[in-house]
């Protein structure tokens, strides 16, 4: 197995966040992993404020809320990720020191040179995915699933593009809606509809990454009205799926 075949990257950028730029309690399917290059940021976790610090990578973890915010005076410049790992890639939070002229460091260099090369995004994935491992062999590993809970995703695996709905999760585990429901937000901090709207979100973000068409995005999301597909990603992702699909297609 090659070193990237353990995740699919959806977004990326290297961005000066505009002044409203923030989000409460976000709760989500894929890992955020921010570089900090400069700005004055701050994460929030169980009443806890912690500045995010220049020069270190932090990573936010799937499905624990927190709440992120920056002083618009001094907004946060920032190589980001949004990344959707393997359950057995899966990482919780984290705050790595890159170090200058360490391999990590010459590593998200290179990812932030390469983003201004529109013929080299396959190249950017692949750098991207030995930086992944490189980072994994810094962090402390997560502790073991939770054996449902690992039932569950491998029962998702399985299906493929097909999207089950939550009575069929809760089938599957042998478990009644009521108290499969409860289980999974104590579980996963989220409750199974908005995990699987995170999932369709996810395969729509896919099918555009490709270049496919809007009506074939929501098609693979298991929409059958294009409108609703698209306030429904513009809800969820923060951009329209018409604007994520030209940003994207630019880099195939």
């Amino acid at each position: 197995m090659e070193a990237w075949d353990f995740f699919d990257l959806y977004q990326n950028d290297y961005t000066v966040c505009p002044p409203g730029w923030g989000m409460t309690q976000e709760c989500a399917t894929f890992h955020r992993i921010y570089y900090v290059c400069g700005g004055e940021a701050y994460r929030r976790d169980q009443g806890r404020d912690e500045r995010l610090e220049k020069g270190y990578l932090y990573v936010f973890p799937v499905m624990e809320p927190y709440t992120l915010w920056h002083n618009p005076q001094d907004p946060l410049e920032v190589l980001w990720f949004h990344v959707e790992c393997r359950a057995d890639h899966t990482m919780g939070y984290e705050k790595v020191r890159i170090h200058e002229n360490g391999e990590l460091y010459y590593l998200l260099k290179s990812i932030q040179a390469l983003q201004e090369e529109r013929d080299c995004f396959q190249e950017l994935l692949c750098l991207f995915g030995v930086f992944l491992k490189r980072l994994r062999q810094r962090i402390k590993p997560q502790p073991s699933m939770d054996s449902r809970m690992q039932e569950v995703l491998s029962y998702l695996e399985e299906r493929g593009n097909d999207c089950p709905t939550v009575d069929e999760l809760a089938s599957n585990v042998g478990l009644d809606r009521s108290y499969f429901c409860r289980w999974f937000q104590r579980s996963f901090h989220m409750s199974p509809s908005r995990y699987l709207l995170a999932m369709r979100m996810n395969r729509a973000s896919k099918a555009l990454m490709e270049g496919r068409s809007i009506w074939e995005a929501a098609e693979a999301a298991r929409y059958q009205d294009e409108k609703a597909f698209s306030r429904a990603f513009r809800d969820y992702m923060e951009i329209s799926p018409g604007n994520y699909r030209r940003k994207y297609k630019e880099w195939l």
